[in-house]
C-alpha cells in the first residue's frame, strides 16, 4: 500500500479532515452503505477523493470485486404514446422537463430548471436522501448523455450539504436502457439503468437500476 500510494496517504494522515474521515470510516460496518456514504459527504475533500482513487480505485489494494446485479431482470418500457419505444424516445423521456435541450425534449416538457424529482425509492442506502433532484441532458456530441443528480445529505455532524455527482449515460442494446458510469470519491461506480414506465403527459415516471462500485466490492439495485 505504502509502495504504490505512500505520497497520497502521508498527505491525508497529515491533514486533520482527511485523517478524521479514514477513521471514522474504519468504526464503520462496511455493510452499512448509508453510514458509510454520509461518513466520506462529511469530509469530502480532493485529498479523501485522490487517496481513494489510489488505493482502491487504481491499485485495489483490498482485493475487492463485485459486478452489477443481472437478476431480477426488470423489462423496459416497450412503447410510447402509440409508438414502439426508440433511443430518441428514451432519451426525451430522460430529458424529462429540463429546459434548454431543444428537439431532444419530448412535447409535453415544462422546461424547468429539473429533468424529475425523486418521490420515493426502493433502497434503503441511495434512495433514502432527501430533496433528490435529477438532470438529464444531452452530450454535445455523439447519442450520450449526462445525468446530474443534486441531493441534500445530512452529515454525521448533523450538518444539511448539497452533493451534486455527474455521471456519464450511454444507450444499451434495448431502447429504455442505459448504463451510467460516475467517479464518486475516487470510486467508480457502475450502474445499469431501466425506463419500467411513464405517464404519457410527463407527470410521473419509474427507474429502475442496479449498480457496483466494484472497488469496494459493493452491489446494489433499486427503483426509483
Amino acid at each position: 500500500m505504502v509502495t504504490k500510494c505512500g505520497p497520497c496517504i502521508t498527505k491525508c494522515l497529515a491533514d486533520e479532515n482527511c485523517k478524521a474521515c479514514i477513521e471514522a470510516l474504519d468504526e464503520i460496518d462496511t455493510r452499512d452503505q448509508v453510514a458509510s456514504y454520509r461518513t466520506v459527504v462529511s469530509y469530502e475533500s480532493e485529498l479523501l477523493r485522490d487517496f481513494s482513487l489510489c488505493i482502491l480505485q487504481k491499485n485495489n489494494i483490498f482485493g475487492c470485486s463485485a459486478e452489477v446485479p443481472k437478476i431480477p431482470y426488470v423489462k423496459p418500457l416497450g412503447s410510447f404514446r402509440g409508438k414502439e419505444m426508440t433511443k430518441d424516445i428514451a432519451k426525451g423521456i430522460m430529458i424529462g422537463h429540463l429546459e434548454g435541450c431543444g428537439d431532444a425534449a419530448l412535447e409535453g416538457c415544462k422546461e424547468l430548471d429539473v429533468s424529475w424529482k425523486v418521490a420515493c425509492g426502493a433502497n434503503v442506502a441511495y434512495d433514502q436522501f432527501p430533496s433528490q433532484n435529477q438532470l438529464f441532458y444531452p452530450s454535445a456530441k455523439g447519442d450520450s448523455m449526462w445525468y446530474d443528480p443534486v441531493f441534500r445529505v445530512e452529515t454525521i455532524d448533523g450538518r444539511n450539504v448539497w452533493c451534486k455527482r455527474h455521471y456519464r449515460v450511454r444507450n444499451e442494446k434495448v431502447p429504455g436502457t442505459f448504463r451510467f458510469s460516475v467517479l464518486d470519491n475516487g470510486v467508480t461506480s457502475d450502474e445499469f439503468w431501466t425506463i419500467v414506465d411513464v405517464a404519457e403527459d410527463l407527470s410521473w415516471i419509474v427507474f429502475h437500476y442496479a449498480g457496483a462500485a466494484g472497488a469496494v466490492g459493493q452491489r446494489y439495485i433499486g427503483g426509483l
